[in-house]
């Protein structure tokens, strides 16, 4: 993984690692990007921890159905990976 997981500036989110232990998300609109989005937030999980993730949501689009039920379902799947590893959001 690089120190940035960089996004082009026509995507929706931006993850990036260069002050790993604190990582940076941005999101904008994400939905037409959810594969890509949640392959590049396990990449993150999968990093030794401790880490804690500073989301900016200041320009993001309401999120659909669709996007809601996915981030649940990606919270529940990797829940014991987020409490070992985040120490704050």
């Amino acid at each position: 993984m690089t120190a940035l997981v960089a996004s082009e500036p026509e995507r929706g989110f931006r993850i990036d690692v260069s002050r790993y232990p604190f990582v940076e998300i941005v999101i904008r609109h994400v939905e037409d990007e959810l594969d890509a989005y949640f392959a590049e937030l396990a990449a993150v999980l999968a990093r030794p921890g401790p880490h804690v993730l500073l989301i900016d949501c200041t320009d993001s689009t309401l999120f659909r159905n669709e996007m809601r039920r996915r981030q649940l379902a990606f919270n529940a799947a990797n829940r014991e990976r987020i409490r070992s590893t985040v120490s704050g959001v």
